[in-house]
């Protein structure tokens, strides 16, 4: 029976959960995921733990920090100005803002992650960033085998 090798397209059926078990994003009820191994389109621990796998396989992989959602990054974490934020708007530690990163361009998500005098502390690394990843993995088909 054919392995999935580098290049390969693939289709799985997959959950994903945070290493206390808290599912976090699966294909149940959904369209099988597809995807090109190697192509850099998915976590590189994803991509490594198909390789190798033959159709109508599962698996349980854990996926470390560096090869799911990286680790965080403190220049990620942003120390603004309470007038830096819409007046109409009651923030609230844990609230999600769209904020512009310092130097860069265009939106991105972040958390409030402190509230004082000085300002508001905002990050900006994925939720998930430092978390060790649990992914179930069952191969359904290798569309170019």
């Amino acid at each position: 029976m054919a392995e999935v090798k580098s290049g390969d397209m693939v289709s799985i059926e997959y959950s994903c959960a945070t290493a206390d078990g808290e599912v976090f994003l699966t294909t149940e009820g959904d369209a099988p995921f597809k995807f090109i191994t190697g192509g850099g389109q998915v976590m590189p621990g994803l991509e490594q733990a198909v390789i190798g796998m033959e159709v109508g396989n599962t698996l349980t992989a854990e996926i470390d920090p560096e090869l799911a959602f990286g680790q965080p990054d403190p220049d990620q974490m942003v120390l603004m100005d309470l007038d830096q934020f819409p007046d109409d708007i009651d923030l609230e530690l844990g609230d999600a803002v769209e904020i512009t990163m310092p130097g860069e361009e265009g939106q991105v998500n972040a958390i409030i992650k402190e509230m004082s005098i000085d300002g508001v502390l905002v990050d900006a690394n994925h939720p998930l960033a430092g978390e060790v990843i649990l992914i179930e993995i069952t191969l359904l088909k290798i569309l170019n085998a």
